[in-house]
């Protein structure tokens, strides 16, 4: 999960609030600034078992969206 544009700094708190909510749990957090006002955020994150990740996805890009920022979803599978 990652999301960046010129709020994301102001918004880090919001969707990690939104994550604890869906009982999303991040196990690694990066921030990078490109610039004062650019910043890039990317999460390593475990989902509940019962969590559809489509649904998860879907309701991040609305929040996404809703803060006016971008950002990426991918679903990575540790079963082997």
């Amino acid at each position: 999960m990652n999301f960046y544009g010129t709020s994301a700094v102001n918004r880090i708190a919001d969707i990690l609030a939104f994550c604890a909510s869906k009982g999303v749990r991040i196990t690694a957090f990066r921030q990078t600034n490109h610039e004062t006002e650019n910043v890039k955020c990317k999460m390593i994150a475990s989902l509940p078992q019962e969590t559809s990740f489509d649904e998860l996805s879907s309701d991040y890009f609305e929040l996404l969206t809703s803060f006016e920022l971008e950002g990426q979803f991918e679903e990575m599978s540790n079963q082997q």
